[in-house]
């Protein structure tokens, strides 16, 4: 049965710890794919300026070049906005034959918000949870969480009686943010942690201040 993972985001933009971290959930849960899958129209962001969803698209796909696991999904630009994570499963669900197991990654920050989710149950019981640690993540919120949410532990593997498995990852991702990239941009656009590709599409186009 292949293992399809699933990662959503922003990517505004994307960098080497979202690579990162697919690259680790490839290697500890023996996926065969990984599908990014950039936002269209955030609801958990809806005063922030983003880059266009074009432009983000274009980005993952360079990010993702040269590497046969990864790909970029554009489902979310034929979805109504502001869009969902439930809505895009929904979407994405009959493009999958029945033998394919889902996987869903996201780092332990993000999930921690799980339960503000739209049909957040459905969710939990629709695909497999990859859980990314994060360096300052608190990690009794997250033992806290899994208490309320009915799971129970058997080492790297929270089980539900009626959820899918999730999955803790042991690989740590370079600790560097989105928001730390755009700020840096204007200044240094040749950001280290910054695919060169993407770079090259960064300053081409002009975007977050960047210039050749």
């Amino acid at each position: 049965m292949k293992r399809v993972g699933l990662f959503g985001g922003t990517f505004d933009p994307i960098h080497n710890g979202h690579l990162q971290l697919a690259e680790a959930a490839c290697n500890e849960c023996q996926l065969d794919r990984v599908l990014f899958i950039p936002a269209a129209s955030p609801p958990h962001k809806p005063n922030q300026k983003i880059i266009s969803y074009d432009h983000r698209v274009e980005m993952v796909r360079l990010a993702c070049a040269g590497n046969n696991r990864f790909a970029c999904s554009c489902i979310e630009s034929n979805l109504p906005q502001p869009t969902f994570t439930v809505d895009t499963l929904r979407a994405l669900k009959g493009r999958f034959e029945n033998e394919v197991q889902l996987y869903f990654l996201i780092g332990v920050d993000a999930f921690l918000e799980i339960m503000t989710w739209k049909e957040y149950t459905v969710v939990l019981s629709f695909l497999n949870f990859v859980l990314c640690p994060r360096q300052l993540c608190d990690r009794e919120a997250l033992l806290a969480l899994m208490g309320t949410l009915g799971y129970s532990r058997s080492g790297s593997i929270w089980s539900h009686k009626e959820y899918k498995n999730l999955f803790e990852l042991s690989a740590t991702p370079d600790n560097v943010s989105s928001t730390e990239v755009r700020n840096a941009l204007p200044g240094d656009p040749s950001v280290e942690n910054v695919a060169p590709h993407v770079i090259q599409y960064i300053k081409k186009h002009g975007l977050y201040g960047a210039c050749d």
